[in-house]
């Protein structure tokens, strides 16, 4: 499964040397445009989240260290998001109006060899840390910079908002559509529509069959597990490797046995499970309540 990338870090860092650090992201979405650049989306049907961390600190015998550290210095917990100054651009450059966020946390942590906890004297020297989080709502579709000054430092980070439409972003909304369904058939469906816009990515039916397995009827399970073998097997009859070749037939062995387990599986979904084994890859039938083996399809 092509995982979603939520929260990374993706951030543009004041260039000051050895300096107290001023860091912005946003909760987002990693995504590689059709040209390969990356891009932090954010859809427009969910709020924009921004982060914001300063770190202020001296390191001895560093004098680059203490640019800006007089003024930080003398900031707390309650003082230190008054003197943030936002900015938000959008594609030209232009600053744009900026909506009224709503705090969503602000902290403080004191850390190095003189921190009063233990579990804090994680640095060489003494850090105050102050982290806050933002929503800012809801904005309409568009290329943006979140910019943010402080005391000297300054970090930006850009997003990109869009609808879940676009053919760049398409799949990943899709996906995050479908671990949001409440239902199998919900679930299904998003899959499903995932695996026809792009057919040489045949992961979403795997997904499709996993929750079958679990939620689903016999013939759903049943459907789902031949369309996945159809699948391999065209990936096998493809394959110009040998390797790739013997891959293939081993996991088509191992569909054609889980295809044939169903009926006595369906019989005691009550008590147990059909999954895929991750470590030990193939699918397994394992007791519910144990979580015994029972049964492996794949070959060992």
């Amino acid at each position: 499964m092509r995982k979603l990338s939520l929260l990374l870090t993706l951030s543009l860092i004041a260039p000051v040397a050895h300096a107290s650090e001023l860091v912005l992201t946003a909760q987002h979405y990693y995504v590689v445009r059709a040209d390969k650049t990356p891009m932090a989306a954010i859809f427009t049907d969910e709020r924009v989240v921004m982060n914001l961390k300063l770190d202020v600190f001296v390191v001895p015998g560093l004098p680059s260290s203490k640019a800006h550290y007089s003024e930080l210095s003398r900031l707390t917990q309650s003082t230190w998001l008054v003197a943030n100054r936002w900015v938000l651009l959008d594609a030209r450059g232009q600053s744009v109006a900026l909506p009224m966020p709503a705090l969503l946390r602000n902290n403080v942590r004191f850390r190095g060899p003189n921190a009063p906890r233990a579990a804090d004297r994680d640095r060489t020297v003494d850090y105050t840390t102050y982290e806050a989080s933002f929503d800012f709502g809801r904005l309409p579709a568009g290329d943006y910079t979140f910019r943010v000054s402080l005391g000297g430092l300054t970090s930006s980070f850009p997003i990109s908002v869009r609808t879940g439409q676009e053919p760049d972003v398409r799949d990943t909304y899709l996906e995050l559509k479908a671990q949001r369904a409440s239902t199998f058939a919900e679930y299904r469906d998003i899959q499903m529509q995932r695996y026809r816009n792009d057919p040489t990515h045949i992961e979403p039916i795997f997904m499709a069959l996993h929750r079958a397995l679990i939620e689903g009827s016999i013939d759903d399970a049943r459907s789902l597990l031949s369309l996945a073998t159809e699948k391999i097997d065209e990936r096998r009859r493809a394959a110009q490797d040998e390797k790739k070749r013997k891959f293939f037939t081993a996991r088509l062995a191992e569909l054609n046995r889980a295809q044939r387990a169903l009926p006595d599986y369906f019989g005691h979904r009550g008590e147990w499970i059909m999954t895929r084994d991750i470590a030990a890859g193939g699918y397994v039938i394992k007791d519910r309540k144990s979580g015994a083996l029972l049964e492996r399809f794949a070959e060992k």
